[in-house]
């Protein structure tokens, strides 16, 4: 009898870093409920190509994949229920998933000696575009405008149909989950872990709180600034030093929102998905209403189009990060440093006020070649 093994594949931008968090912090409850929390096999993110970046299949990923899979299960009891989360296995977020197909492919293979479920969120798609767009910014992967950023990922990307069918093409559709990433479905932060824990059958972790805090996005000025200096950073050391900056900075402040889509654009990027939409809603969730996902609002839209950025917006954003790393150094200066610190000025004060003893250290330590 092949053991069980969920396989939540994301995707990116519907709350799976908040799961994977989760699903760390409970995993010794749930190991006692039978169920083992696995990450990703080494190799799928190691290897050259990544997973997600595939576009042929990768034989010595998916044999080390397999190896590493098979080990790693065969410490465990034969009863027990596996679990992988990685994003990595929806594709390439840059192509809009267009190589989901071959990303299926070679998980099916590293996968198959297991029942394999997978579990997939999905997000309405002009939120999940404007929303990929920004990570992506903050990630210093982009230096596009968001109308440059719609055109290079080229026509109906982020299909839902198409890339469920990816998956049912190697699995089955009987072994898809499908769960939308939609505020009227989840309407709470800790929805979604209670959601997940009633996909993959665990009561310990619908009581864990939530174990991720997202990080604020930046403010409209400040993704302007990181979409502009992204090109001039040179390793990615810097690239997470700039996020870290403009994310304790400049982020959003609390009710502030912004989009990229006007409203009349959203409707009519909608429209083009409507028909597959629905088809997935019908065949994967059996809803009779065939709607997968809540209708924009005009009351959600915010008011005034971006004007983009002037001198004096570019010098807020630069004194904040300025003032505000300061701040962070000296909160979180080690009280070790600090007590040192304070010795230094206590005996800098002693050896002011006595010269001659001053003069005798400076001749001892130079003997002692200390200084």
């Amino acid at each position: 009898m092949k053991k069980k093994l969920f396989i939540h594949i994301g995707t990116h931008k519907t709350g799976s870093t908040a799961i994977q968090r989760t699903l760390l912090a409970a995993r010794r409850e749930l190991r006692n409920e039978g169920i083992i929390y696995l990450p990703a096999p080494p190799p799928v993110y190691r290897s050259t190509p990544y997973i997600a970046n595939l576009t042929g299949r990768d034989a010595e990923m998916v044999r080390d994949s397999q190896n590493w899979l098979l080990q790693e299960t065969e410490k465990q009891s034969a009863e027990d229920k596996f679990l992988i989360s990685y994003e990595g296995f929806s594709g390439s977020l840059r192509t809009g998933y267009r190589n989901s197909g071959i990303v299926a492919e070679c998980l099916r293979e590293m996968t198959g000696s297991f029942d394999v479920h997978i579990i997939a969120y999905l997000r309405r798609q002009d939120s999940f575009i404007e929303a990929a767009y920004t990570e992506m910014i903050h990630a210093g992967a982009l230096s596009s405008t968001f109308p440059e950023f719609v055109i290079s990922l080229g026509e109906r990307p982020f299909d839902w149909q198409l890339f469920l069918s990816s998956y049912a093409k190697h699995f089955g559709k009987e072994s898809i989950t499908v769960r939308r990433y939609d505020k009227e479905f989840l309407p709470t932060d800790q929805s979604i872990i209670e959601d997940f824990a009633g996909v993959i059958g665990s009561e310990c972790l619908k009581e864990t709180e939530l174990g991720y805090s997202p990080n604020r996005g930046y403010s409209r000025d400040a993704l302007e600034i990181a979409r502009l200096c992204g090109p001039y950073f040179d390793n990615n050391a810097e690239k997470r030093n700039l996020r870290s900056i403009l994310q304790s900075t400049n982020s959003k402040q609390p009710f502030e929102s912004y989009s990229f889509f006007d409203f009349d654009d959203r409707v009519n990027l909608l429209s083009k998905y409507s028909d597959s939409d629905a088809a997935v809603a019908k065949v994967y969730l059996k809803d009779s209403s065939d709607k997968l996902f809540s209708d924009p609002e005009v009351s959600d839209q915010p008011q005034g189009s971006y004007q983009g950025l002037t001198p004096g917006s570019v010098s807020i954003v630069i004194m904040r990060a300025i003032v505000g790393m300061q701040v962070q150094r000296i909160q979180e200066e080690p009280v070790s440093f600090r007590v040192v610190r304070k010795i230094e000025q206590g005996l800098t004060k002693l050896l002011n006020r006595a010269p001659a003893f001053k003069k005798m250290l400076v001749i001892i330590f130079r003997k002692l070649r200390l200084i």
